[in-house]
Protein backbone atom coordinates (compact mmCIF):
# COMPACT_ATOMS: atom_id res chain seq x y z
CA UNK A 1 0.00 0.00 0.00
CA UNK A 2 1.28 3.18 -1.14
CA UNK A 3 2.04 6.00 1.14
CA UNK A 4 0.26 9.28 0.72
CA UNK A 5 0.98 11.62 3.25
CA UNK A 6 0.10 15.57 2.78
CA UNK A 7 0.58 17.86 0.23
CA UNK A 8 4.21 16.91 -1.28
CA UNK A 9 3.57 13.78 -3.11
CA UNK A 10 0.78 15.42 -4.77
CA UNK A 11 3.00 17.71 -5.58
CA UNK A 12 5.50 15.88 -7.09
CA UNK A 13 2.80 13.52 -9.33
CA UNK A 14 1.21 16.87 -10.82
CA UNK A 15 4.99 18.12 -11.81
CA UNK A 16 5.17 15.25 -13.30
CA UNK A 17 1.86 14.97 -15.00
CA UNK A 18 2.12 18.26 -16.32
CA UNK A 19 5.47 17.59 -17.91
CA UNK A 20 3.86 15.15 -20.10
CA UNK A 21 1.83 18.47 -21.49
CA UNK A 22 -1.43 16.97 -21.03
CA UNK A 23 -4.12 18.93 -22.40
CA UNK A 24 -6.98 18.34 -19.28
CA UNK A 25 -6.27 17.50 -15.47
CA UNK A 26 -9.00 15.30 -13.87
CA UNK A 27 -8.26 15.11 -10.54
CA UNK A 28 -10.43 14.00 -6.94
CA UNK A 29 -9.91 15.42 -3.58
CA UNK A 30 -9.12 19.67 -2.46
CA UNK A 31 -5.37 18.27 -1.94
CA UNK A 32 -4.78 16.94 -5.29
CA UNK A 33 -6.34 20.09 -7.09
CA UNK A 34 -4.79 22.47 -5.33
CA UNK A 35 -1.39 20.64 -6.36
CA UNK A 36 -2.05 21.05 -10.35
CA UNK A 37 -2.91 24.40 -9.85
CA UNK A 38 0.28 25.07 -7.51
CA UNK A 39 2.24 23.95 -10.75
CA UNK A 40 -0.14 25.40 -13.46
CA UNK A 41 -2.99 28.08 -13.61
CA UNK A 42 -3.35 27.76 -17.02
CA UNK A 43 -4.07 23.79 -18.06
CA UNK A 44 -7.44 23.11 -17.35
CA UNK A 45 -8.42 20.97 -14.06
CA UNK A 46 -11.59 19.23 -14.09
CA UNK A 47 -12.21 17.82 -9.99
CA UNK A 48 -14.47 14.88 -9.91
CA UNK A 49 -14.82 15.84 -5.84
CA UNK A 50 -13.32 18.93 -3.97
CA UNK A 51 -14.39 19.56 -0.09
CA UNK A 52 -13.84 23.28 -0.33
CA UNK A 53 -14.07 24.67 -3.81
CA UNK A 54 -13.15 28.06 -2.29
CA UNK A 55 -9.79 27.04 -0.78
CA UNK A 56 -7.11 29.16 -1.66
CA UNK A 57 -8.79 31.24 -4.37
CA UNK A 58 -9.36 28.07 -6.46
CA UNK A 59 -12.26 29.23 -8.28
CA UNK A 60 -14.04 33.16 -7.39
CA UNK A 61 -17.58 31.63 -7.40
CA UNK A 62 -19.71 28.67 -8.08
CA UNK A 63 -21.77 29.56 -11.37
CA UNK A 64 -18.40 31.36 -13.13
CA UNK A 65 -15.28 29.61 -11.39
CA UNK A 66 -13.19 31.92 -13.68
CA UNK A 67 -9.92 30.33 -13.97
CA UNK A 68 -8.75 26.78 -14.59
CA UNK A 69 -10.36 24.27 -12.23
CA UNK A 70 -14.17 23.64 -12.32
CA UNK A 71 -16.03 20.26 -11.94
CA UNK A 72 -17.94 19.23 -8.59
CA UNK A 73 -17.95 20.06 -5.00
CA UNK A 74 -18.53 17.10 -2.30
CA UNK A 75 -19.58 19.53 0.38
CA UNK A 76 -18.38 17.40 2.71
CA UNK A 77 -17.24 20.02 4.64
CA UNK A 78 -20.81 21.43 4.99
CA UNK A 79 -22.50 18.24 6.22
CA UNK A 80 -20.67 17.62 9.53
CA UNK A 81 -24.20 18.12 10.99
CA UNK A 82 -24.90 15.70 9.13
CA UNK A 83 -22.71 12.68 9.89
CA UNK A 84 -22.40 13.63 13.18
CA UNK A 85 -25.69 13.13 14.20
CA UNK A 86 -26.48 10.31 11.95
CA UNK A 87 -23.36 8.74 13.94
CA UNK A 88 -24.80 9.89 17.37
CA UNK A 89 -28.03 8.00 16.88
CA UNK A 90 -26.15 4.86 15.62
CA UNK A 91 -24.30 4.79 18.91
CA UNK A 92 -26.26 4.86 22.13
CA UNK A 93 -24.80 7.10 24.81
CA UNK A 94 -22.12 8.93 21.94
CA UNK A 95 -20.15 12.19 23.75
CA UNK A 96 -17.46 11.83 22.09
CA UNK A 97 -15.77 11.66 18.09
CA UNK A 98 -12.74 10.73 16.92
CA UNK A 99 -12.19 12.21 13.35
CA UNK A 100 -9.73 10.16 11.53
CA UNK A 101 -7.64 12.25 8.66
CA UNK A 102 -3.95 13.35 7.85
CA UNK A 103 -3.94 16.50 9.43
CA UNK A 104 -3.23 18.64 6.28
CA UNK A 105 -7.09 18.15 5.57
CA UNK A 106 -7.79 19.52 8.99
CA UNK A 107 -8.66 23.52 8.57
CA UNK A 108 -11.74 21.75 5.60
CA UNK A 109 -13.08 20.55 7.95
CA UNK A 110 -12.80 22.72 11.50
CA UNK A 111 -15.19 25.24 11.41
CA UNK A 112 -17.96 22.58 10.09
CA UNK A 113 -17.23 20.12 12.86
CA UNK A 114 -17.32 23.01 15.67
CA UNK A 115 -20.64 23.97 14.64
CA UNK A 116 -22.10 20.36 14.39
CA UNK A 117 -20.32 18.93 17.70
CA UNK A 118 -21.50 22.54 19.57
CA UNK A 119 -25.36 21.94 17.92
CA UNK A 120 -25.21 18.47 19.15
CA UNK A 121 -23.89 18.33 22.33
CA UNK A 122 -21.05 15.98 21.80
CA UNK A 123 -17.17 16.84 21.18
CA UNK A 124 -14.85 15.49 18.76
CA UNK A 125 -10.84 15.51 18.05
CA UNK A 126 -9.15 15.08 15.29
CA UNK A 127 -6.51 12.18 15.21
CA UNK A 128 -3.69 12.24 12.61
CA UNK A 129 -4.07 9.32 10.10
CA UNK A 130 -1.81 10.12 7.58
CA UNK A 131 -1.96 7.24 5.25
CA UNK A 132 -3.92 4.09 5.29
CA UNK A 133 -1.35 1.90 7.53
CA UNK A 134 -1.69 4.05 10.33
CA UNK A 135 -5.47 3.18 10.43
CA UNK A 136 -4.96 0.52 13.29
CA UNK A 137 -2.72 3.65 15.42
CA UNK A 138 -5.21 5.74 14.75
CA UNK A 139 -8.50 3.66 16.06
CA UNK A 140 -6.61 2.90 19.19
CA UNK A 141 -5.74 6.48 19.91
CA UNK A 142 -9.18 7.54 18.92
CA UNK A 143 -10.59 4.79 21.10
CA UNK A 144 -7.74 5.98 24.47
CA UNK A 145 -8.94 9.39 23.71
CA UNK A 146 -12.70 8.37 24.84
CA UNK A 147 -14.12 8.15 21.08
CA UNK A 148 -17.19 5.75 20.77
CA UNK A 149 -17.70 6.51 17.31
CA UNK A 150 -14.89 8.10 14.18
CA UNK A 151 -15.66 9.67 11.09
CA UNK A 152 -13.08 8.89 8.38
CA UNK A 153 -11.89 11.78 6.33
CA UNK A 154 -9.76 11.50 2.90
CA UNK A 155 -10.95 8.40 1.32
CA UNK A 156 -10.31 9.78 -1.91
CA UNK A 157 -6.31 9.32 -1.52
CA UNK A 158 -7.19 5.75 -0.71
CA UNK A 159 -6.85 2.97 -2.79
CA UNK A 160 -9.56 -0.22 -2.55
CA UNK A 161 -6.71 -1.81 -1.10
CA UNK A 162 -6.44 0.97 1.47
CA UNK A 163 -10.04 1.03 2.32
CA UNK A 164 -10.24 -2.41 2.94
CA UNK A 165 -7.65 -2.05 5.47
CA UNK A 166 -9.22 1.09 7.60
CA UNK A 167 -12.79 -1.29 7.74
CA UNK A 168 -11.02 -4.05 9.14
CA UNK A 169 -9.23 -2.21 11.37
CA UNK A 170 -12.33 -0.62 12.53
CA UNK A 171 -13.69 -4.16 13.27
CA UNK A 172 -10.35 -5.07 14.61
CA UNK A 173 -10.99 -2.64 17.53
CA UNK A 174 -14.92 -2.72 17.45
CA UNK A 175 -15.47 0.80 16.49
CA UNK A 176 -18.25 2.16 14.80
CA UNK A 177 -17.03 4.52 11.93
CA UNK A 178 -18.95 6.28 9.45
CA UNK A 179 -17.45 6.77 5.98
CA UNK A 180 -17.03 8.92 2.78
CA UNK A 181 -18.12 6.40 -0.11
CA UNK A 182 -20.47 3.80 -0.39
CA UNK A 183 -18.66 0.87 -1.55
CA UNK A 184 -17.04 1.00 1.94
CA UNK A 185 -19.76 0.76 3.35
CA UNK A 186 -20.92 -1.92 0.64
CA UNK A 187 -16.61 -3.92 2.23
CA UNK A 188 -17.93 -3.89 5.92
CA UNK A 189 -18.08 -0.78 7.10
CA UNK A 190 -20.71 0.37 9.26
CA UNK A 191 -22.48 3.31 7.73
CA UNK A 192 -21.56 5.85 4.84
CA UNK A 193 -23.18 9.22 3.80
CA UNK A 194 -21.92 10.48 0.06
CA UNK A 195 -22.75 12.38 -2.95
CA UNK A 196 -23.42 9.73 -5.80
CA UNK A 197 -19.89 8.98 -7.14
CA UNK A 198 -20.44 7.36 -9.88
CA UNK A 199 -23.24 10.01 -11.28
CA UNK A 200 -20.12 12.81 -10.34
CA UNK A 201 -17.64 10.42 -12.68
CA UNK A 202 -19.87 10.20 -15.43
CA UNK A 203 -20.79 13.92 -15.27
CA UNK A 204 -16.97 14.94 -15.40
CA UNK A 205 -16.52 13.14 -18.19
CA UNK A 206 -18.41 15.24 -19.99
CA UNK A 207 -17.28 18.49 -18.71
CA UNK A 208 -13.50 17.02 -20.36
CA UNK A 209 -15.22 16.45 -23.69
CA UNK A 210 -16.67 19.89 -23.43
CA UNK A 211 -13.34 21.35 -22.70
CA UNK A 212 -11.62 19.67 -25.19
CA UNK A 213 -13.68 20.74 -27.81
CA UNK A 214 -12.81 23.87 -26.79
CA UNK A 215 -15.00 25.71 -23.95
CA UNK A 216 -13.05 27.71 -21.43
CA UNK A 217 -12.99 26.11 -17.81
CA UNK A 218 -14.00 28.91 -16.05
CA UNK A 219 -17.05 29.05 -17.58
CA UNK A 220 -18.36 25.66 -16.33
CA UNK A 221 -20.17 25.99 -13.17
CA UNK A 222 -19.10 24.15 -10.26
CA UNK A 223 -21.46 21.46 -9.38
CA UNK A 224 -23.03 20.45 -6.07
CA UNK A 225 -24.77 17.26 -5.25
CA UNK A 226 -28.26 17.02 -5.30
CA UNK A 227 -28.85 14.23 -2.88
CA UNK A 228 -26.50 12.10 -0.58
CA UNK A 229 -26.86 8.72 -0.22
CA UNK A 230 -26.90 6.69 3.33
CA UNK A 231 -25.82 3.02 3.39
CA UNK A 232 -25.91 0.90 6.44
CA UNK A 233 -24.62 -2.19 6.77
CA UNK A 234 -26.51 -4.20 9.81
CA UNK A 235 -24.54 -7.33 9.49
CA UNK A 236 -21.70 -5.08 10.76
CA UNK A 237 -23.84 -3.50 13.56
CA UNK A 238 -24.95 -6.99 14.42
CA UNK A 239 -21.34 -7.75 15.00
CA UNK A 240 -20.69 -4.11 16.84
CA UNK A 241 -24.01 -5.10 19.28
CA UNK A 242 -25.36 -2.10 17.71
CA UNK A 243 -29.44 -2.11 17.35
CA UNK A 244 -30.28 0.55 14.73
CA UNK A 245 -33.21 2.66 15.78
CA UNK A 246 -35.74 1.83 13.00
CA UNK A 247 -36.07 6.11 12.12
CA UNK A 248 -33.04 5.61 10.91
CA UNK A 249 -33.28 2.21 9.28
CA UNK A 250 -35.99 4.67 6.92
CA UNK A 251 -33.98 7.23 5.85
CA UNK A 252 -31.27 4.97 4.80
CA UNK A 253 -31.02 4.05 0.90
CA UNK A 254 -29.70 1.17 1.19
CA UNK A 255 -29.86 -1.41 3.72
CA UNK A 256 -27.13 -4.32 3.45
CA UNK A 257 -28.51 -7.41 5.29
Amino acid sequence: MGRWHGFTPFAELAVALLNQRVEVVVTEGTLAVRAVVAVSTSVPVVTTSVADPFMNGLIKNLSRPGGNVTGFASMEKDISSKVFGILKEMVPGLRRIGVLSDRSIWPIFTPGQDEAAKALGIQYNFIDMPHAEAARDAMREAIASGAQGAVVRGSPYFSSTQRRFIIDSAAEHRLPVIYERRDDTERGGLVSYSPNVEEQYRATATYVVRILAGENPGDLPIQQPIKFDLIINLVTAKTLGLEIPPTVIARADEVIE
